[in-house]
């Protein structure tokens, strides 16, 4: 999740000084996703390898989902897109979790598998209430 990147960073950026995250520590302030997106946009090695770790991580997550359920599509969403598919980064994320879990499973399962971001951005909570809120109407008037 973004709130476990932002942990992640603002425990672990005090061993990395050379970092630009490393100014929100020493003055006190929290390091959000946003701030690790903004930093690895710029460059900053520190906030690139929190996100490649990530993106590991996921990909054993997404790989052993896949292998429990088989969904052939598993779509990414919330802050954890670090600018989606228009973005360097969220390319480079988006192919790190691609990466693991191809070499976590079978080339049948890969190839039978698509790994996206969600599309709806921050209004799929909204759009998913109201398909629901439609969904109870229709059955309440039959």
């Amino acid at each position: 999740s973004a709130s476990a990147v932002a942990g992640r960073a603002n425990e672990d950026v005090r061993e990395s000084a050379k970092s630009s995250l490393y100014q929100f520590v020493s003055e006190g302030r929290a390091i959000t996703a946003r701030d690790v997106h903004q930093a690895a946009l710029g460059g900053d090695d520190y906030a690139l390898g929190l996100i490649d770790d990530t993106a590991f991580y996921l990909g054993v997550g997404v790989s052993s989902v896949v292998h429990a359920i088989d969904p052939g599509l598993v779509v990414l969403g919330g802050a954890m897109n670090f600018g989606g598919e228009q973005c360097a980064v969220g390319r480079r994320f988006l192919k790190g979790v691609v990466d693991e879990f191809q070499r976590r499973t079978f080339s049948n399962v890969f190839e039978g598998t698509r790994i996206r971001f969600a599309t709806l951005g921050g209004a799929a909570g909204y759009i998913g209430a109201a398909g629901i809120a439609h969904q109870d109407f229709q059955l309440q008037k039959q």
